[in-house]
């Protein structure tokens, strides 16, 4: 769905962002990945793959400011967790503004300033996000 965008934060960014809607989206999906836990981090496919390579990316073209790409990686997760498990439990607010939310906190948490990371996680989301599932 990315393959057409250069910018690796923005590559980092859309995919939290629907990573995040998956409570919405795929609400069975992310309840496994809430379930998971740490143990997605180690996984050698997936999401966590991907974030790496997105984060490493990222540093590379100087869009984000990190020390360690695994605690930057553990963050991630942590945040994509922790505001899966708030919008399951919590669901006053919209999952999409929640999700927004974490990125834009994150993207600011790796370096970025925030009127680029408020750009950034403004941008359209690709058009084909998957329909939401039935429960």
């Amino acid at each position: 769905m990315l393959a057409d965008v250069d910018d690796p934060a923005v590559v980092f960014a859309t995919s939290m962002r629907l990573t995040g809607r998956l409570v919405r989206t795929r609400p069975r999906l992310a309840q496994v990945m809430l379930n998971s836990r740490g143990a997605l981090l180690e996984a050698p496919y997936g999401h966590a793959v991907h974030a790496r390579n997105d984060i490493e990316a990222a540093i590379s073209a100087g869009r984000f400011v990190i020390d360690d790409v695994g605690v930057a990686l553990a963050c991630t997760a942590g945040c994509l967790i922790a505001t899966m498990h708030l919008c399951f439990t919590d669901p006053k607010d919209s999952v999409d503004d929640v999700a927004d939310q974490t990125v834009l906190d994150v993207l600011r948490m790796f370096g970025m300033a925030e009127s680029e990371a408020r750009r950034i996680v403004a941008l359209p989301l690709p058009a084909d996000e998957p329909p939401p599932e039935s429960i």
